[in-house]
């Protein structure tokens, strides 16, 4: 990964809403199982805070990834080790019951993740995950959900039906291997905004874009969950330390593509700030907690 400091002045404060830690040195990846990163790809904590700070970020969200399936050491030692600068979401069998995730919660716990790409593709469906839906539910933790654009059809109705936050990716869309990016239609993302809990995350735009740098291709996308989402629905993620990427990504290019969407400066802090912070239980020393 490269990390060129950015040319435009910082941000007054944000959170980078997607992240993975990739530590193999310090814990080690599940056997058999997930996605092998790159040597380029691998994001330990500590680098993850130096490259965000650089960018004008404080803190950051971070998604568990395929390589350590269920095994959340290193998300829970990166929270643990941030001084209130990263909270996550975690992977969890579906045998995880309500009083195991509450008492991940004090230590940063925000939701559970469903990779139906490229972990687990039955992970939702399956009748073994509704208590593990039910768990989330109940304590109002995040139902965090990877998926293409043709599995909404599907998922839209059970999330209507079960009524558990629902946090999507990359704008509900995703890479589909040799297929390129699979991106949602305005049909999809309308009946996604109708939900009545749910956030979209503007994330990992080099993953779902044709183009390395600019990502001009994703400029009537984004326009369009703006509109139906408003800004107090969406967060915006980098993907840092941007896994599945055969050459190194500028983590600058995806935060000037974020200032030209968002060219308000009040606009980017509702983004990147005021909705992550409210919708995720991030508070900054020294600042009030938003509802």
């Amino acid at each position: 990964m490269t990390q060129n400091a950015p040319e435009t002045q910082a941000e007054p404060a944000g959170i980078d809403s997607h992240v993975y830690i990739l530590d193999p040195a310090r814990f080690a990846y599940a056997e058999g199982i997930g996605y092998r990163p790159l040597p380029h790809e691998i994001g330990p904590a500590a680098q993850l805070m130096e490259d965000a700070s650089a960018q004008g970020f404080w803190g950051a969200l971070a998604v568990q990834s395929s390589p350590y399936a269920y095994d959340n050491r290193a998300v829970i030692d990166a929270a643990h080790n941030s001084a209130g600068r990263i909270r996550f979401i975690g992977m969890f069998r579906p045998a995880t019951t309500a009083a195991d995730l509450a008492r991940l919660m004090p230590q940063g716990l925000v939701g559970c993740r469903f990779n139906l790409v490229d972990f687990d593709g039955d992970g939702l469906v399956h009748a073994a995950a509704g208590p593990l839906l039910s768990a989330l539910s109940e304590l109002r933790l995040w139902t965090e959900v990877t998926a293409s654009p043709r599995n909404w059809a599907e998922l839209i109705p059970m999330f209507r039906a079960h009524r558990s936050p629902l946090l999507v990716d990359h704008l509900g869309g995703c890479l589909a291997g040799g297929q390129g990016p699979l991106l949602p239609d305005h049909d999809t993302l309308r009946r996604l905004a109708d939900l009545e809990d749910v956030c979209l995350k503007i994330s990992s735009v080099n993953r779902i874009s044709m183009q390395r740098e600019a990502f001009s291709d994703l400029d009537d996308l984004v326009a369009d969950a703006v509109d139906l989402f408003g800004l107090d629905r969406l967060v915006w993620g980098s993907g840092w330390p941007f896994i599945n990427q055969a050459r190194p990504v500028d983590y600058t290019a995806l935060t000037d593509a974020l200032r030209r969407w968002f060219p308000d400066r009040d606009d980017r802090h509702r983004l990147i700030w005021d909705t992550p912070s409210r919708l995720f239980g991030f508070q900054r020393p020294g600042s009030e907690k938003r509802d």
